[in-house]
């Protein structure tokens, strides 16, 4: 599999993912993985380790074709990071809650998916 890069369709949001090397405590000399990340901002996740080509292949489909909900957190009205919601532990609703029980001054957080449709 080769590295992919997607530009979101209002030019606001890039998908990518590329090999990488990952060293962890079990495995210190190091094995090829791959990461898959959201600009701007620093987020970034690895799929599954047993099947990490389809992991990353479910996870771009699941991203550009709008079955996975995107955080996008704005500073100062820039976009400042984006994540992605993990649909079995994270809800729009209960993310809503967390922000608004400590919120940060000149940031805010929309709810959209990767078409640009912004959710309520």
């Amino acid at each position: 599999m080769k590295s992919q890069t997607h530009i979101s369709p209002d030019n606001l949001i890039t998908l990518t993912s590329e090999p990488t090397q990952t060293i962890n405590a079990e495995q210190p000399e190091g094995f090829n993985d791959w990461i898959i990340s959201l600009s701007p901002g620093d987020w970034h996740t690895h799929p599954d380790p047993n099947d990490p080509i389809a992991s990353t292949n479910k996870i771009i489909r699941d991203v550009i074709e709008d079955r996975i909900v995107l955080q996008v957190w704005y500073k100062n009205d820039q976009i400042d990071e984006i994540r992605i919601l993990d649909p079995d532990l994270d809800t729009i609703e209960s993310e809503k809650a967390r922000f608004q029980s400590n919120p940060i001054p000149n940031n805010s957080i929309v709810y959209r998916l990767w078409s640009g449709q912004i959710l309520s």
